[in-house]
């Protein structure tokens, strides 16, 4: 099965959605190490992830997308997402209540094999909102209980070793001293991480970690992970990735739960005007001026833009190409004087 979950972050003045999960997939008498078990859906001001068996889950969810796409009202983001809310409910209910179980196998239940984590921006109330979405047996439908941003310990899990989960996380507030009080930053995404690398005690949760953002802007953003440490392997929704074709996404420290920057130095040494003159015009050319603005006395200043670090690392690369590009012409002359 799994471990999903979804709080409030505090960033400074402004508050996030945090969603988490892990990979594996179960259903079938099949298990996946690599499956997407985090959706961002049509609206992009909201998400969805689920707990549970597979085979009833992606039903569920591929109708919903399709559904809501073609809904002019749900579509619409000045739609109150409560509204949103009762509209997947009742789109699961209709679906699963169709559901013809021909295995009649004693003790299972085909309706509640699945749970969902439901949350975006509401710009109706302005507040994060989310809900933990199962099957009522009772009453034949999909019911929710729901968590806003009012309160700063708004945090959900569905799935396996929920007990343990939760004793995780209050060690990891203890050691934050955040045990009373206090809001959340990263600690319930640490606690999945330490649980989907430790396979004698968690079988049930593994896999790289999919992790997504709903912003106040009523936005979304899906990062990276490196996994299973912050010198492993880039990987995104669960999949290993090329490095050098990888989407332009940000990536994430699994032990520290920090954004990681665009691979630049936080550092370079203090040139003297003799290497600023021949790195101005044998390497960087006009660009070294960029490049100095960005590192006083050689440091990294603390508060680069997005863009400027981009700019930068086009730069670095660029010029590591033609270097790569001009060693191969200085191979080629020396052949050919050789010849």
């Amino acid at each position: 099965m799994t471990l999903c979950t979804a709080w409030i972050r505090q960033e400074k003045d402004n508050q996030e959605l945090v969603f988490a999960t892990d990979s594996m997939l179960t259903g079938g008498g099949e298990t996946w190490k690599h499956g997407i078990k985090l959706f961002e859906l049509p609206r992009k001001d909201c998400l969805l992830c689920f707990a549970g068996e597979t085979t009833k889950a992606y039903p569920l969810i591929l109708n919903l997308i399709s559904s809501i796409k073609f809904d002019k009202k749900v579509m619409n983001q000045h739609t109150d997402l409560r509204q949103v809310l009762d509209y997947l409910c009742a789109t699961f209910t209709e679906l699963i209540n169709s559901l013809v179980d021909e295995m009649q196998t004693d003790g299972y239940d085909p309706y509640s094999a699945a749970k969902f984590i439901f949350g975006g921006w509401n710009w109706k109330t302005q507040l994060l909102e989310f809900w933990e979405i199962y099957y009522g047996k009772d009453e034949k439908r999909f019911l929710f209980r729901g968590f806003d941003s009012k309160d700063s310990r708004a945090c959900l899990m569905i799935g396996d070793h929920l007990k343990e989960a939760e004793d995780l996380l209050a060690d990891e507030l203890g050691s934050a001293g955040k045990r009373i009080g206090g809001s959340f930053d990263m600690e319930p995404f640490l606690v999945l991480s330490r649980m989907a690398r430790n396979s004698t005690d968690f079988r049930s949760i593994d896999g790289a970690l999919q992790v997504a953002k709903v912003y106040q802007s009523g936005s979304t953003e899906f990062f990276g992970v490196m996994w299973q440490s912050v010198a492993g392997k880039h990987t995104f929704l669960g999949r290993e990735l090329n490095p050098y074709i990888k989407p332009q996404i940000r990536f994430l420290d699994p032990d520290l739960g920090i954004i990681l920057d665009l691979e630049l130095p936080k550092k370079i040494n203090k040139l003297s005007p003799e290497l600023i003159s021949k790195i101005n015009t044998d390497d960087f050319g006009t660009e070294f001026i960029f490049i100095e603005e960005c590192y006083p006395n050689g440091e990294q200043k603390p508060d680069l833009t997005e863009k400027q670090k981009e700019m930068l690392l086009a730069i670095f690369k660029d010029n590591s190409y033609k270097k790569f590009l001009a060693c191969l012409a200085e191979e080629e002359n020396t052949e050919n004087e050789n010849e």
